[in-house]
């Protein structure tokens, strides 16, 4: 657990790997260095998982229809197994509904924040019960802490 008492975790699709746009190290190397930067403000992230993989993907060995892939929970569960989480007490922010879906999944407080690709999918699609915040920050700022 890092210094804030929160477990903060990253979960992530990056179907540019199965799509051809960059390898999986690549994704590792924007990973190290969103680490770097975060902790250059002392904010720290505890895990990272991802699914490289896309049911539409041109490098044969990401394509294939998952279960780690958002909406999918897999990700999820397998971060709550490795790090003891209660799913239930645990909340899931994101700018996709694929990122709210997979935390409704398993049960998480989900938050659809407005920054990214949140405004498009506000107006995209709306859902009564979902938590709207305008980005990250007022997400933990507003709902967390």
């Amino acid at each position: 657990m890092n210094k804030s008492g929160y477990l903060v975790i990253v979960i992530s699709n990056q179907s540019g790997v199965a799509r051809g746009y960059y390898q999986e190290r690549d994704v590792g190397l924007f990973n190290d260095e969103m680490r770097r930067q975060l902790s250059e403000e002392n904010a720290y992230i505890d895990a990272i998982y991802y699914c490289p993989h896309h049911p539409e993907g041109i490098v044969p060995e990401y394509r294939q229809n998952c279960s780690c892939r958002k909406p999918n929970p897999a990700m999820l569960i397998k971060a709550a197994e490795q790090h003891q989480i209660d799913l239930s007490t645990s909340f899931m922010i994101g700018d996709k509904w694929s990122d709210i879906f997979a935390g409704n999944a398993v049960h998480c407080k989900s938050i659809l924040v407005l920054t990214g690709h949140g405004e498009e999918e506000s107006v995209y699609q709306k859902i009564s019960e979902t938590i709207i915040a305008y980005n990250l920050l007022d997400a933990v700022k507003r709902f967390i802490i």
